[in-house]
């Protein structure tokens, strides 16, 4: 993710009724422990992906797909990318942050 990734994926993730994201990728941008990414279609934002590493353990989370795109692997890709991102950042451990959807 960069920084004119921000506002797509804040207005995509607002307009899905997951909440503001904003303040949260703003400090993902800003963390050198923070691994945002974005999967992009056809310059659309249709799904984001954080990795958080802290030494041997990261947290994975904020894997949202826009409705329209579920389904497809985009979900799992993400997930894979950031998971991947941790292990080569020196993860051992990996926490999945998940919630109710």
């Amino acid at each position: 993710m960069t920084r004119d990734d921000l506002d797509p994926a804040v207005t995509a993730i607002l307009s899905d009724h997951w909440g503001d994201r904003r303040a949260w990728f703003e400090f993902t941008l800003g963390s050198a422990a923070c691994h945002s990414i974005v999967a992009d279609l056809d310059g659309e934002v249709v799904g984001t992906g954080v990795a958080t590493v802290n030494g041997p353990v990261a947290w994975i989370g904020t894997i949202w797909v826009a409705h329209d795109h579920r389904r497809h692997g985009i979900g799992a890709a993400l997930t894979d990318a950031v998971t991947d991102i941790a292990f080569a950042e020196g993860a051992e451990t990996l926490l999945l942050v998940a919630t109710d959807r």
